[in-house]
């Protein structure tokens, strides 16, 4: 069983959002009639598939307990995520090989980021 729903944008324009019988949504219609479909890993909301108006798709991958793995986009390229113990990222290698860098605190926040050149960004919180 799939329910549709239109939704009204602010320049009077609409959306048509379609969801599965999980509630998840599975379709988006803009007014000219391009759709994007969503695909979804088991009973899940985790977006496996993303297929835009024009064919192109992008991918992803989770591990067993939700973690995003691997995402490969409309022309193949693979961004690949590390997982700590605890399921966050500390390390993000892109299509060209090149690896980001994460540190997080106790609460699960960013508090240092090393971009792919080796420029590194802190973060405190309040």
């Amino acid at each position: 069983m799939f329910s549709t729903f239109p939704v009204t944008l602010p320049d009077d324009n609409w959306l048509a959002l379609k969801y599965d019988h999980l509630s998840r949504l599975i379709e988006e219609t803009d007014p000219l009639g391009r759709k994007i479909t969503y695909k979804h890993h088991l009973a899940t909301t985790l977006v496996t598939q993303t297929t835009f108006p024009d064919g192109s798709t992008w991918k992803a991958r989770y591990d067993s307990r939700g973690n995003l793995l691997v995402e490969t986009d409309a022309l193949g390229n693979k961004t690949e995520y590390l997982n700590s113990e605890d399921g966050l990222p500390h390390t993000i290698i892109d299509a060209t090989y090149k690896s980001k860098y994460l540190w997080w605190n106790s609460l699960a926040q960013v508090v240092h980021f090393q971009d792919c050149s080796g420029k590194d960004t802190y973060y405190r919180y309040d």
